[in-house]
Formats: C-alpha cells, sequence, structure tokens
C-alpha cells in the first residue's frame, strides 16, 4: 500500500457496505436522506424493499435446509417457510398479499434452477475486510467494507456469488461491470479463500428469470477498493457536515422516478419534469425506462386497490 494509500485509509473512514458506496455514487443527497437523516420512507415506497427482503428470506431457509440435508427440498417448501415468516413476523411490514408475491417469484425461480448442489457452500456468507482488503471479523473495529453474499458456490478453483434481485430493473453485463457491488463481493470472497483463481458475480433476477454474470479479477477487485477508500474519503468528509445538504449534493437521473425521496429535493423534480421531453438515446436507456414503466403500473395498481378498499362504501373523495 501506497503512502498516499496509508492516508486514505484513515481509521476516520466510515464502515461501508457495497449497497451504501451504490448508494452515494448514484446520488449523496438520497444518501443523506436515508443514511443520515434516516428519515422514514414513504409508505408506499417500502413495498419494493419488503418484498426483496421476504424473498431473500425465503431463499436463505430453503437454500440453508438444502445445504443441511444435501437434497432439495419439494418447492412446496417455500409456502412453508413463508407461513412461519408472517406467524412469526419475520419481516416486519410484511403482509400476506406481499409475502404470496414473494413465495410465487422464488417457487418460479427455483423451478428452473440447475446449480449443482455439491457446488454450494454458503448462504447469507457475511464477510468483512480492512481498508488494506485484509480479512477481518464482522465487528472488527477496523472493518471497513462488509457484505453478505446471498449464495456461494465452488467448483473447483472458481467460485460464483449469486446476488438476488426482486425489483424490475435489471443490468447488462457492461453496467453489472461498472457497478460496486462485484467486484467488492469478489474482494470479499477471495480475502475468505485467496485460493480461488477465479471468482464471477451473477444476479439472478427473480421476476423474468434472467442472469447476469461478469468474471473478475483479483487486480479488478483490488482496484475497486482503492475508489473505494477514496470515495469513504469524500463521505466521511460530507458527514462531518450532516446539517449542510450542500455536502451532499444531487445528482439528478432517471433513478429519480423511483427515489422515494424525491418529493424532498427540488433537484430530482427538476429532473422529472425534463425527463418526458428528452429522446431516448439507445436501447439500454430504453430497458431503463421499460422498466420503471412496469414499476410505476404495478405501484399505481396497488394504489388503486388500496384507495378501493378504504373507500368502500364512503363517499367519493375530494381533491384540492
Amino acid at each position: 500500500m501506497s503512502a498516499q494509500d496509508r492516508h486514505v485509509a484513515a481509521p476516520t473512514l466510515p464502515r461501508l457496505s457495497p449497497s451504501r458506496l451504490e448508494a452515494w455514487d448514484r446520488c449523496p443527497a438520497a444518501y443523506r436522506f436515508e443514511y443520515v437523516l434516516r428519515l422514514p420512507q414513504p409508505i408506499g415506497d417500502q413495498r419494493p424493499r419488503l418484498l426483496g427482503s421476504v424473498a431473500h428470506a425465503l431463499l436463505e431457509d430453503y437454500l440453508r435446509e438444502t445445504i443441511r440435508t444435501g437434497e432439495r427440498p419439494p418447492l412446496a417448501r417455500v409456502a412453508a417457510i413463508a407461513s412461519g415468516l408472517l406467524e412469526q413476523d419475520g419481516v416486519p411490514g410484511a403482509g400476506a398479499d406481499l409475502i404470496r408475491e414473494a413465495v410465487e417469484l422464488v417457487t418460479r425461480w427455483l423451478a428452473q434452477w440447475t446449480v449443482p448442489l455439491e457446488s454450494m457452500v454458503a448462504v447469507e456468507h457475511a464477510l468483512a475486510v480492512d481498508a488494506g482488503g485484509q480479512r477481518v471479523e464482522w465487528d472488527a473495529p477496523e472493518a471497513f467494507v462488509r457484505g453478505r453474499l446471498d449464495l456461494v458456490t465452488v467448483a473447483g478453483p472458481q467460485a460464483t456469488v449469486l446476488d438476488w434481485k426482486s425489483g424490475w430493473l435489471s443490468e447488462d453485463e457492461e453496467g453489472l461491470r461498472l457497478a460496486w457491488a462485484p467486484a467488492l463481493y469478489a474482494g470479499l470472497l477471495w480475502a475468505w479463500a485467496p485460493r480461488l483463481e477465479e471468482i464471477s458475480v451473477e444476479y439472478h433476477y427473480l421476476r423474468t428469470g434472467r442472469i447476469t454474470r461478469v468474471a473478475l479479477t483479483r487486480a479488478e477487485a483490488a482496484e475497486t477498493l482503492r475508489w473505494a477508500r477514496a470515495l469513504a474519503s469524500r463521505i466521511a468528509t460530507a458527514l462531518a457536515a450532516p446539517d449542510d445538504p450542500g455536502a451532499f449534493p444531487p445528482r439528478p437521473s432517471t433513478a429519480c422516478a423511483t427515489c422515494p425521496w424525491v418529493n424532498r429535493c427540488s433537484a430530482g423534480q427538476a429532473a422529472l419534469e425534463g425527463m418526458d421531453e428528452r429522446p431516448i438515446p439507445d436501447d439500454a436507456e430504453a430497458r431503463r425506462l421499460a422498466g420503471l414503466l412496469l414499476a410505476g403500473e404495478a405501484r399505481v395498481s396497488r394504489l388503486r386497490e388500496r384507495l378501493k378498499q378504504y373507500l368502500g362504501d364512503r363517499a367519493p373523495l375530494t381533491l384540492d
């Protein structure tokens, strides 16, 4: 590590996860709303997060049982796991309808899954590294990047990290290579199992069955960790002034369309107003906008049903 790296990797760096790094990279203003001010998300925006949490919980229990017994349980086991989640309030805020939707997503994905049982080695694998990329305990004071790997499979000198995605939006291979999480996952896994020669990361989209895969090198993982240290230094500077919005500048983009904080952000609202006036530049943006449209239509449908349930026999609402 160079003298410059040692300076950047000072103990004052905040402890981060791949998702937090991506959140800052996407929009520092949204990062402040969620992680610094810890503002409650609007109720309507919590459903995608809750759906992802339930789907992850179902897959975790199912796959832990698979590894423990050495054979795949019947798909009906997913519904039984879900019943336990509902009875025990395993995911606070998740109701019966949402849990049923998660069961459908997970069952459909498992029905087409072909990963060999003997290659599965860890589920929800919690790993941490210090600023130099060395493995440390999860709660160690020097832990810098921490991450939970949804599923790790190993075949000889090669390993794969599988990451579940329950939303409508998906990344292509180029987008996956530019994201923070894949290379950081690879770095975490290499710190845990340094004899591995190759690590791939796969995003599994439960709604569509699509799988996006990227193979990573040690050099790419190390370079991403260096970038993470530099970014963490900027985050630390901003965190020193948590009450100053100027330390957390907004970064308007098409992501504003699904941001739960957009009503608090004038830059995000302006971005949405101008978004419809710009031509679509390429296929990648067209796919992204199509995903936003699907997500928006699904949300409108849910809101319509909630309003119907509320109104019932009540008089029609008068809107100001």
